[in-house]
């Protein structure tokens, strides 16, 4: 198992409330009873279920190709030997998901191209202690890309915890400090 590369791929305005709060928190299942769980995947080209499939109103709904491409790709890579996965047919016995809702999940699976072999789960949030790395997919030169400012801060002190002390500061600034910091603070959520 440590000899695979898992990622958990997701749009990439999901991207940056992931980086925010420093973890891939779990998702819910179709009902109260199942067990959430974060998605991963074996794949290490592109998890098209990641993208054309999403919940709405407890129903699993398949985004149209032009949704998928306005997005945006991303994927953080995670260290399997920092997390405890279960396979797609292991996740249906731990799950406590109906045999219905699994077959619809298997289901859109086969109808986006996506092989549910290659699926990892993980019951537990996973920390930013456990990913590897972080991409984005660039779609003119199709391929995936080091998202280099957030993996400098991946194994740095919080970034937001730097702007917490920074913050009963700023009304012992001048108009050009505070000038500085909001154009700084603007380049860094450009980014995110």
């Amino acid at each position: 198992m440590s000899n695979l590369n898992i990622y958990h791929y997701t749009p990439k305005f999901n991207l940056s409330k992931i980086l925010k709060e420093g973890v891939i928190k779990r998702s819910h299942g179709f009902s109260e009873w199942e067990k959430p769980a974060v998605w991963l995947s074996c794949e290490s080209f592109f998890e098209n279920s990641a993208f054309f499939l999403h919940k709405q109103n407890n129903m699993l709904v398949k985004r149209k190709e032009r949704e998928v491409n306005s997005l945006g790709k991303a994927r953080i890579k995670i260290n399997p030997s920092q997390i405890r996965t279960f396979t797609f047919h292991q996740y249906k016995n731990i799950s406590r998901i109906s045999t219905r809702n699994f077959k619809t999940i298997q289901q859109f699976a086969e109808e986006c191209g996506s092989d549910p072999n290659i699926w990892r789960v993980c019951f537990s949030d996973i920390e930013k202690q456990s990913w590897e790395k972080i991409e984005i997919y660039n779609e003119k030169k199709l391929l995936w890309e080091d998202y280099e400012y957030l993996n400098n801060y991946l194994n740095k002190p919080d970034l937001f915890d730097y702007l917490k002390e920074i913050k009963p500061l700023i009304d012992h600034m001048d108009s050009n400090q505070k000038n500085r910091l909001s154009k700084q603070l603007q380049k860094i959520e450009n980014k995110l």
